[in-house]
């Protein structure tokens, strides 16, 4: 749990000719707000003018620290401070203790709802008057109640009272501007109980565990429920298993959101309230690829093992396209990577580039690579050394992908780097062909030539699929943005691509998917392909009535589409 401020509100009251136009709750985090008020009593007012609000916020008062972390027995007396400085003007502060709710994503809020902790005693006032720049010291104790859990957490929230009434206006007052900012600050008093050995950390609850896909990329997530009536502190570390028990990859921590920005060992702590629902997650550090598996989590309390839960998980093929996009499989449990290989006979260009294949298996595999052709005569010039070679269990070896010397081509050319996988004694097991690309001084680029946009849905997800075709003599990095918009205003964004190659004449298609499908209604999608670095992107608009998503369905029956490619 970080320490939270709770967002500072601004209560923005425009007035003219004693009429108040217009109300608006903004955060602190906008610099430039700009307002238009154009109603009176539901009616347009063309006379009124805009205004442009432009506002350095600062709160009111600031606060340190935010956070105590203490230790304590159970049934000792301990004594905390805050120190409060006044920032730049006066101002009233209340403060008392309150309890606190927490989002699944680890932010904390005050709960005015629910009863205030009756175990934090303020020493000193509970409301105080600052004058500009004075200083005062927030005085509270509290005794450690009797309990078996070994991690408390307790909220004192600090709030200004606004000193000034409502401004007011005057029939012969030009149109102006009432700004009032309300500063509050949740403090919170963590301690950890001496003594006690953290059983009830046994009551956590961890269920729903799943490997999804995010920005391209496999996120491990985990829900974590705490039932009890007492926060707790525990940690959550991650391993992916085959079906027979074998580990891929290295084990690895899961993260609160929130936390998610801290240094290790402090952002694999989890911290969570009485009755909260954490939403625990990590990418996966290591490739996984299409099959079954089984996530082990451990869950676990100041190193500690409290106990292991196995959650089953099926990854079906292109689930992560960022990571195919980088990575391929040549055989189970052998990779190699990157996807592709870009060599250059421009000026600064790099006529020598590397592949990593690593193998993740038991058994010590023979790896042969070969240039093959695709196109033209490259693979004649290509040399990829060493061409045969050991790879032991657990290992990563390099080989290298280089031009001969006196290598000359006009056009942008291509050939294969072909990964053979074999076991000491029998046939191969498993072949990739690698593409590898050099680049001339040719003026050709890629030409792409998109096709309808189609709704389809996937094993892994549902979405909006685009076909591509590259006409042109260069390959692009296929990369894709769609927007849906709905008649509110309302939008989601999701890419596609993530830079895998798609090479001269070679098709394929753009795959926009959602977690969710979207609710029916009218959309507007808007999609922009990119054509690489010197083209300008594609963009593509369309309006569409969809109809229920969960029945993979689509309709355009009742709006009349509209589709600009450019």
């Amino acid at each position: 749990m970080n320490s939270t401020i709770s967002s500072i509100r601004a209560s923005i009251q425009f007035f003219t000719r004693c009429a108040i136009l217009f109300t608006a709750t903004l955060t602190i985090a906008q610099d430039n707000v700009e307002l238009r008020p154009n109603l009176r009593d539901g009616k347009p007012t063309p006379e009124l003018r805009a205004v442009r609000v432009q506002e350095d916020v600062k709160p009111a008062f600031l606060i340190s620290p935010l956070v105590h972390r203490l230790q304590a027995r159970r049934g000792q007396l301990i004594r905390f401070e805050f120190e409060v400085e006044s920032n730049k003007r006066a101002s009233r502060l209340e403060i008392r203790p309150v309890s606190m709710t927490q989002q699944d994503n680890g932010v904390i809020m005050p709960d005015d709802a629910a009863p205030a902790p009756q175990m934090i005693q303020l020493l000193s006032p509970s409301s105080i008057d600052l004058t500009e720049s004075e200083k005062h010291v927030i005085t509270a104790q509290m005794r450690v109640p009797v309990t078996n859990a070994p991690f408390l957490s307790y909220g004192i929230l600090a709030k200004e009272i606004p000193l000034d009434g409502p401004a007011s206006g005057t029939e012969d007052e030009k149109a102006r501007v009432g700004i009032r900012f309300v500063t509050q600050y949740l403090l919170r008093v963590d301690v950890d109980v001496l003594g006690v050995r953290g059983d009830s950390v046994a009551a956590l609850e961890l269920y729903d565990g799943q490997l999804i896909a995010e920005k391209g990329l496999s996120l491990t997530r985990i829900f974590a429920h705490n039932p009890t009536e007492t926060a707790m502190e525990f940690g959550v570390e991650c391993q992916l298993l085959t079906r027979g028990e074998q580990s891929v990859g290295k084990p690895f921590g899961l993260v609160v959101p929130v936390r998610a920005g801290q240094d290790p060992p402090e952002r694999f702590n989890c911290r969570i309230l009485p009755g909260a629902r954490l939403r625990l997650e990590e990418f996966l550090p290591h490739p996984v690829f299409s099959g079954d598996y089984s996530l082990s989590a451990r869950l676990t309390h100041q190193g500690r093992t409290i106990r292991t839960v196995q959650f089953p998980v099926t990854i079906h093929d292109g689930q992560f396209p960022a990571q195919d996009a980088a990575i391929v499989r040549v055989a189970r449990d052998i990779s190699v990577e990157p996807a592709s290989v870009e060599l250059s006979l421009q000026r600064g260009g790099n006529r020598i580039s590397s592949l990593s294949i690593t193998n993740q298996s038991l058994q010590r595999v023979i790896v042969e690579s070969q240039a093959i052709p695709m196109q033209g005569f490259l693979h004649e010039s290509l040399r990829i050394k060493p061409s045969t070679f050991q790879l032991e269990p657990n290992r990563t070896r390099k080989v290298l992908v280089m031009l001969e010397g006196g290598s000359s081509f006009d056009e942008h050319s291509y050939a294969f780097a072909e990964i053979t996988v074999r076991p000491e004694i029998g046939e191969a097991i498993g072949s990739h062909r690698v593409p590898v690309c050099v680049l001339t001084d040719s003026k050709s680029q890629p030409q792409i030539s998109p096709g309808e946009l189609v709704w389809k849905a996937t094993p892994a997800s549902a979405g909006f699929a685009i076909p591509v075709t590259n006409r042109g003599l260069r390959h692009v990095p296929l990369e894709g943005r769609l927007s849906l918009v709905d008649g509110f205003g309302r939008g989601l964004v999701t890419e596609a691509g993530y830079g895998k190659w798609l090479l001269p004449g070679e098709s394929s298609e753009l795959f926009f998917g959602f977690r969710q499908p979207p609710p029916p209604g009218t959309y507007t999608v808007r999609a922009e392909i990119s054509q690489g670095e010197s083209l300008p992107p594609l963009q593509m608009q369309q309006t569409l009535q969809l109809s229920t998503m969960l029945q993979e369905s689509m309709s355009t029956s009742k709006a009349t589409p509209k589709t600009n490619v450019e």
